[in-house]
């Protein structure tokens, strides 16, 4: 029989091997990926051709959320939807050097279907994890450990963001000093900014500058080996594929076993039901609009509009680097504060940000002015990205797959409508930055409506929907799945 010490050390050992093997996946994951979607509106701005692309590839995402994800994980487990996803990331890389509709949307729309999967899977993994070691060591709660292992997710991800960009920006700016590109005095910024309409770079714009092919397909050599190679093998060998050891369920399913619950898209669709989760939605489009925003509008209209786009790299590793920053920082702040002030603040600064984009003269604008947006811009972004998640998980603790699912899906939604938004000439930034900060304030609303049923409910020990709370016990599952109770 297993000591409590020995129970102990090996859930420890095989969380940290776990969430090691979950960051170096997604930090290459990021690294195939990230930089190419912040480019493609820059690289492939011909017809909206970039766009459009990551406009399909977040719509099929949002499909995949609410159809696919449930189905895929229990089906193939959180692991192998992981190296799934990490394999069409590279496929996404990989049609970039062949640059048309019939190459790049295809290759999208695979990518976003794996996409929605990929991300639920990391959440439900990570959450897991938590749920395991907080009943073992019962030293800190499952929602704090959530939002932790979710933080050092994100952090891989923005650090391999960082290193990918850094030398994407070095190459790009080599090549443009030696073509004299940098010299470049008299060109107009009066369409830049807020006041840049549709998919199109002005012809006059510095940024209309575009490197060879050459140094395009050694970027894009890059991106497609670690997303078909590197990180599929990572995930391979050091990625352990589990499920709970411990989980609360009601005393009425401690006989039931894991292996009669099914879940399909059904159980989605069952989970928006439920107020709570369907007050969080709008946030979720939020998150979704938010971050596109920020990898193609921004890129192109704020930062390769007025600076070229070998700026682009320079101006994203900021973001990514604040960002990486924040999230850890944030986690400590969320733990003095709390939520509440932290979303509230939050709010209050990405409002101040919409504004200064909106009033922000390109004309006079100078690069220091396009790092401190970057800054800005990733500080809401840190706490949007982990922490409508972690809320969700402490809203349905034990429904976990729909719930991700559901998140997602409407992230997704969001990062399609502002892609979309962006092709079109008569959608100019002013309009998104209205419609972005208007969104805004209605989610936090929405959200202060939610704790308040969480106040509630606490205070209360209660019913939920008119029903009783069930009695919650935990149980245990042993190697053959049966459950028992502890």
């Amino acid at each position: 029989m297993e000591t409590a010490g020995n129970v102990f050390n090996t859930t420890s050992r095989r969380n940290t091997v776990n969430i090691v093997a979950v960051c170096v996946v997604f930090a290459f994951n990021s690294f195939s990926y990230s930089s190419l979607q912040s480019l493609q509106s820059s690289l492939n701005p011909s017809k909206g051709l970039g766009l459009a692309s990551l406009s399909c590839l977040f719509a099929a995402m949002s499909l995949s959320s609410l159809f696919i994800s449930p189905i895929m994980i229990r089906k193939l487990g959180t692991k192998r939807t992981m190296i799934l996803g990490s394999l069409t990331t590279g496929l996404y890389a990989v049609s970039n050097f062949f640059p048309r509709f019939y190459t790049i949307v295809p290759s999208a729309l695979i990518c976003g279907l794996a996409a929605g999967p990929n991300w639920s899977a990391v959440s439900t993994y990570l959450h897991t994890l938590a749920q395991d070691k907080a009943r073992v060591t019962g030293e800190e709660r499952a929602e704090v450990l959530t939002s932790r292992y979710l933080g050092l997710v994100n952090t891989a991800w923005q650090v391999a963001y960082i290193i990918s960009t850094f030398f994407v920006s070095n190459v790009m700016t080599n090549n443009a000093e030696e073509d004299g590109v940098l010299m470049m005095q008299n060109f107009s910024v009066s369409r830049c900014g807020a006041r840049d309409c549709g998919a199109d770079m002005p012809q006059e714009a510095v940024g209309a500058v575009k490197p060879p092919d050459y140094i395009i397909h050694i970027f894009l050599a890059c991106f497609s080996t670690s997303g078909l190679i590197v990180a599929p093998l990572v995930g391979v060998f050091f990625i352990q594929d589990i499920g709970p050891k411990y989980k609360a369920v009601s005393a009425a399913e401690v006989d039931a076993t894991p292996g009669e619950e099914t879940i399909t898209w059904l159980a989605t669709l069952k989970a928006l039901q439920r107020p709570q989760l369907l007050m969080l939605t709008p946030f979720a489009v939020y998150t979704g609009m938010f971050y596109s925003f920020v990898m193609a509008d921004f890129t192109k209209s704020f930062v390769s509009c007025t600076q070229g786009i070998h700026m682009v790299g320079y101006v994203i590793m900021t973001f990514a680097t604040a960002d990486a920053v924040f999230t850890v920082v944030i986690g400590w702040i969320r733990k003095v504060l709390g939520r509440l002030a932290l979303f509230t603040g939050a709010a209050a600064i990405n409002i101040a940000v919409m504004a200064v984009c909106l009033v922000w003269n390109p004309d006079l604008g100078e690069r220091w002015h396009l790092h401190s947006l970057a800054v800005a811009l990733a500080l809401c972004d840190a706490v949007w990205t982990i922490q409508i998640r972690v809320l969700a998980s402490v809203l349905f603790p034990n429904n976990q797959e729909p719930v991700f699912s559901a998140i997602y899906f409407f992230s997704s939604i969001g990062n399609t409508i502002s892609f979309a938004t962006s092709i079109p000439s008569s959608v100019c930034i002013s309009y998104k930055l209205y419609g972005l900060t208007t969104l805004l304030c209605v989610s936090m609303l929405l959200y202060y409506t939610d704790e308040v049923l969480v106040k509630m409910k606490d205070k209360r020990g209660y019913k939920e929907g008119g029903e009783v709370t069930r009695e919650v016990v935990m149980v245990s599952f042993d190697d053959d799945g049966a459950v028992k109770t502890l």
